[in-house]
């Protein structure tokens, strides 16, 4: 009889070995160790209770019947969170005459309890993972020495099985989340309008533009659209954070200039709607910067606003480089009812307007030195009667050389705008 039982006993050992080694779903993992429990200590039913991170509690993550959520123990309560507590494994004859047992679970299952064996799970650490615990032992009064070991053996074996299983579910996580955020990358750079739509022999205009988020995906941003009587509306802005928040207020942000700028006329009025909106509607925390201008293209023409964002640089056509002087405002979303300034400079046939965010000017090398305003002007200087998209990509370059193998920790954003040229669609980049 003894030789069957230890025979059988080994034989649920390997089983369950051979299962950790082919299955990686942490409940399947769980449901055969269970079972192989139950026949390794000769025991009615078995069950695993899983600590809870955020609570402390236990609750029943697989058990025979039992449902998953019919079972939860703060540390300390019954025989279960007494083996959390201690640490150490409880081995009961009669649980009705343990006062830590609490019969309330048998009077709502109908089940009747009678012998317990249950051992701590402990990872690697020495941290509590949960509780193995086994109930009424079929082949005598209570379970002995023997299966108090072979219980230990098998906690260990479910301290494995969980450090694995949370392994792969982290990984499956992570790989889910990559392609998320793939996804996101794609509509994000969707939402981006592209060049060759606007298309025209009859606009003097040419334009690039370039993203190069931090992250993969970003909160800085760029639009543009042409009006009925012949202006280029065009902005560019920078949201506060990284990331999925930023990338959400990214999307509201520019969804809130291209509706509003077909409510309001100038780009004061276009700006102050839009803070308008986003100081009433978003986390009071978040904020974003934004140049909004717009081209007459019949005069040359520029009329803008700024709220908060780097003031725009004019390469003449002579090479000349100027900043483009505009009166300060503050970035949008923080004061609900601000008055941005309309400001204006009339440009010459072959000016080009670039437009940038701070994670260009502000990037840094090994030495932690900025790229700087500075060295951006050299770039311009040096790329004078470029088309616009060669402007922007010797732009972004410059600061990729600049900062070497330092890791980008801002969203680069350039657009330039040359006026007086027949639009061509960006060149080939080599």
């Amino acid at each position: 009889m003894e030789e069957k039982r230890q025979e059988r006993a080994i034989q649920g050992l390997l089983e369950l070995s051979r299962d950790l080694s082919s299955r990686v779903d942490l409940d399947a993992l769980l449901r055969v160790i269970v079972e192989k429990a139950s026949v390794v200590v000769d025991a009615d039913r078995t069950s695993v209770f899983l600590v809870d991170g955020a609570t402390g509690r236990l609750t029943i993550r697989i058990g025979e019947g039992i449902s998953r959520t019919t079972i939860e123990l703060a540390e300390g309560h019954g025989i279960a969170g007494s083996v959390a507590k201690t640490g150490e494994i409880v081995n009961v004859e009669d649980a009705y005459l343990d006062p830590r047992f609490s019969p309330r679970f048998d009077r709502a299952t109908g089940y009747r309890t009678r012998s317990m064996l249950a051992a701590p799970i402990i990872d690697e650490s020495g941290a509590l993972l949960g509780v193995l615990q086994s109930l009424n032992k079929k082949t005598a009064a209570r379970f002995d020495a023997e299966d108090e070991s072979l219980m230990q053996a098998m906690a260990s074996h479910v301290a494995v099985a969980l450090e694995r299983g949370r392994m792969t579910e982290r990984l499956v996580e992570a790989e889910r989340l990559a392609q998320s955020l793939e996804t996101a990358s794609e509509i994000q750079m969707r939402m981006l309008p592209p060049f060759s739509r606007i298309a025209s022999e009859s606009l003097p205009f040419q334009i690039g533009g370039c993203i190069r988020p931090a992250r993969m995906i970003g909160g800085d941003f760029y639009d543009f659209l042409i009006t009925a009587d012949r202006r280029l509306q065009f902005c560019i802005g920078d949201v506060s954070g990284k990331g999925i928040p930023a990338a959400l207020m990214m999307a509201v942000v520019k969804t809130l200039f291209r509706a509003l700028s077909r409510v309001e006329s100038t780009p004061e009025a276009i700006t102050a709607a839009v803070n308008r909106q986003l100081s009433r509607d978003i986390d009071p925390t978040m904020f974003a910067s934004a140049f909004y201008g717009s081209l007459a293209l019949d005069t040359g023409m520029l009329e803008y606003s700024n709220a908060g964002h780097n003031p725009p640089l004019l390469l003449r056509a002579s090479g000349r480089v100027e900043t483009i002087p505009s009166r300060p405002g503050v970035v949008l979303g923080v004061v609900k009812d601000f008055g941005y300034a309309l400001d204006s400079i009339l440009l010459d046939p072959g000016d080009t307007i670039c437009l940038y965010t701070d994670g260009l000017s502000e990037a840094r090398n090994a030495d932690e030195e900025l790229f700087s305003v500075e060295r951006l002007r050299e770039v311009l200087e040096r790329n004078r009667g470029e088309h616009p998209d060669r402007i922007v990509a010797e732009m972004v370059a410059a600061v990729e050389g600049f900062a070497g193998a330092e890791p980008q920790s801002d969203d680069i954003t350039a657009m330039c705008i040359r006026y007086g040229a027949t639009f061509d669609p960006p060149p080939p980049r080599p």
